[in-house]
């Protein structure tokens, strides 16, 4: 408990998600900041501590505002800074394409049942419950369907995935907090009625 209560206090601190490769299968670390790299280690710290991945299984970093982080060279170590904008447009394209795409999909294809969950924990615990519970979904982890993501490349499949997940998590949190807020009034009219 202690550990969901941290995260909740420091998730907007820690901002940057790193993509790796785990036997062909795309995993990520979230909520972390990027401190170094060298050779053959990224440096990053967590709500654990300091921490590290090989550099080789590495896919992508994206900060907080989804864009791609890069390295350069300062001092015997490689720090990572942010793409310059500019460079690459056509690429930049891509990228806002394949994650508008994969938002629509979501937007379309994707149904939630949050809203009878805030509705329970706004009715059984109030609005502390709903705000404990619209933090832990703001972290949960989110799926994004296998044969979306199939025939698009490593690069294009990450960002299709945060596309995905940041409808479904933004559709999540609006109905919960809405189910939340509506369990949390019954809650105080039942408690004041008698």
């Amino acid at each position: 408990m202690k550990k969901i209560i941290l995260m909740c206090l420091f998730g907007l601190m820690f901002s940057d998600t790193i993509y790796y490769l785990v036997n062909d299968e795309i995993k990520e670390i979230n909520n972390v900041i990027i401190l170094y790299q060298n050779e053959s280690r990224i440096f990053y710290k967590d709500i654990n501590g300091k921490r590290d991945i090989r550099t080789q299984n590495v896919v992508s970093i994206l900060g907080k505002n989804d864009e791609e982080i890069f390295e350069f060279k300062s001092n015997n170590k490689k720090n990572i800074n942010t793409i310059n904008n500019d460079k690459n447009l056509s690429a930049h394209t891509k990228k806002d394409d394949t994650y508008y795409n994969c938002y629509v999909f979501a937007q379309n294809n994707y149904a939630s049942d949050a809203g009878v969950y805030g509705f329970g924990t706004g009715l059984f615990l109030g609005l502390i419950g709903t705000g404990l519970g619209y933090a832990l979904i703001s972290n949960s982890y989110v799926e994004t369907p296998y044969y979306l993501i199939s025939e698009l490349s490593l690069t294009d499949a990450v960002i299709c995935e945060k596309g995905y997940r940041k409808f479904v998590v933004e559709d999540k949190r609006n109905r919960f907090l809405s189910g939340g807020i509506v369990g949390s009034v019954i809650a105080a009219l039942i408690i004041t009625s008698n």
